[in-house]
């Protein structure tokens, strides 16, 4: 836990996903597919929640939310955004692997959108998916971010100065799911097959398994510099394709959502 609190005490979280058209992308599609599988009158829990960004997304628009985070800061942040606005939310500061807090079977949807990225060990993993499932409504939404291994391999090779000085990080970013970069060692990187058979054998059916910014961390310099116009190009032809299983792979962030059965 401590790895998590030290790289978000020095991570700007807070504009993450609007600071470019690049970055905005894994937004735009998520919000996108929440609008498809959230129903009105819906009751959700976020239990990830950073800064708040889906959170206040949801609550602006009518939604019930209740929204807590691992990281103290992120927790203050949130408040102080609700204090400015006339929302209402429960906030609070937990970590994911112990949702006692709450009543079983008292949401309709959960959001699970950044905890699967900091554990590593499996069993980890399957409680968090096992606490979202325990509060979550028969047939209720369960959704899930992941940070893709494959991309995250190929970010690794585009950065290395020298890539048989780096064989190491490759290797375990590619059989691992982690490496001992500084950088990135609090993180756990998935794939699109991982994730589907940890959420099957908890008796979750798929709705979706979607990649949230494709491609766009390679080619983000040419999206960023794009016009309003040619952007609107781009979001179109990602929000038709995120969802092949033959480009998700590749795709730096997942979101997987189920139903739970």
């Amino acid at each position: 836990m401590n790895e998590v609190l030290n790289y978000y005490n020095g991570y700007d979280e807070e504009s993450r996903l609007n600071k470019n058209n690049a970055h905005k992308l894994e937004y735009l599609t998520s919000i996108y597919y929440l609008d498809k599988v959230i129903k009105p009158g819906s009751r959700i829990l976020d239990v990830g929640a950073g800064t708040g960004k889906y959170a206040f997304y949801l609550a602006n628009k009518g939604f019930s939310v209740t929204a807590g985070d691992i990281v103290p800061r992120f927790v203050e942040l949130m408040r102080e955004k609700l204090n400015y606005s006339t929302l209402s939310m429960d906030i609070y500061c937990e970590d994911a692997c112990d949702l006692s807090r709450f009543d079983s079977c008292s949401y309709d949807a959960v959001l699970c959108m950044g905890p699967l990225y900091h554990l590593k060990e499996e069993k980890d993993r399957s409680t968090v998916v096992e606490q979202c499932l325990r509060v979550l409504k028969q047939d209720g939404i369960i959704v899930s971010a992941y940070i893709n291994r494959f991309a995250s391999y190929v970010l690794e090779f585009m950065g290395s100065e020298d890539l048989s000085k780096d064989r190491a990080i490759l290797e375990d970013t590619l059989h691992k799911g982690y490496n001992t970069r500084e950088k990135l060692s609090s993180f756990y990187f998935s794939y699109p097959q991982e994730i589907e058979a940890l959420m099957s054998a908890q008796n979750v059916e798929k709705i979706f398994n979607i990649g949230t910014d494709g491609i766009a961390y390679l080619i983000g310099s040419k999206i960023n510099n794009l016009t309003e116009q040619e952007y609107s190009y781009w979001v179109d032809y990602h929000l038709k394709t995120c969802e092949n299983e033959s480009l998700i792979g590749h795709s730096l962030h997942g979101l997987y959502i189920g139903k739970r059965k």
